[in-house]
């Protein structure tokens, strides 16, 4: 048996010597790996974080999104408001331009009824209440020639102020 010892040995050596190589192949190869097993950890780890970064930056655009609609919207509610108030506004003035107009047509017809019962009128003198001459000028107030509606109107009117009425009280106060 010594002599297949001897002769195995070089076979042995041999094969010993081919597994020392597989087995630095081997290695080699499981460096290899292992290198290229880090620099795809390192670009998993990376592209995971820019994913993160990227989720982040999505989930702030859409905040700041829903953010800009709900201002927006909110914007459209306040000028549709603005434009309400304004049409209420506008029909509100409209309504007060037709109103002045009728009450200066009514007030013109009281002009001219006004104006067509003077000549009908007998001069008074003017005298106070001791029945002397006023020394004033002013004429007391004659609601005679006058119907009630338009006493009521010339009352009304000089109540409000109306310019036209004080135009109206002085022909009233003339005669």
């Amino acid at each position: 048996m010594p002599e297949e010892d001897d002769e195995a040995k070089p076979e042995t050596a041999a094969l010993l010597e081919e597994l020392k190589s597989q087995l630095r192949k081997a290695e080699t190869a499981s460096n290899e790996y292992q290198k290229q097993l880090l620099v795809l950890q390192s670009r998993l780890d990376e592209t995971m974080g820019e994913q993160i970064h990227l989720e982040e930056v999505t989930q702030n655009n859409l905040e700041k999104i829903e953010f800009l609609q709900n201002e927006n919207k909110k914007a459209l509610k306040q000028n549709r408001e603005i434009e309400r108030m304004q049409e209420i506004d506008k029909n509100a003035s409209l309504r007060e331009i037709e109103n002045a107009r009728e009450r200066e047509l009514e007030l013109n017809g009281i002009v001219q009824r006004l104006k067509e019962s003077l000549p009908y009128r007998e001069p008074r003198k003017i005298t106070d209440t001791n029945g002397t001459l006023s020394r004033t000028g002013k004429l007391p107030v004659l609601w005679l020639p006058f119907s009630l509606t338009d006493r009521l109107l010339i009352q009304q009117a000089s109540v409000a102020g109306h310019h036209r009425v004080s135009r109206v009280d002085r022909l009233h106060h003339q005669y």
